[in-house]
């Protein structure tokens, strides 16, 4: 859980939109899945 975190402040260093779309999909289907 903790390294989609760490990914998300990596690409702050260097922004990339794939990264970034990637890693919101990424925190959704995990909160999703803490829903369930």
């Amino acid at each position: 859980m903790q390294k989609t975190a760490r990914l998300g402040e990596r690409s702050l260093g260097h922004p990339d939109p794939g990264s970034v779309s990637a890693a919101m999909l990424v925190e959704e289907i995990c909160s999703a899945m803490k829903a369930a």
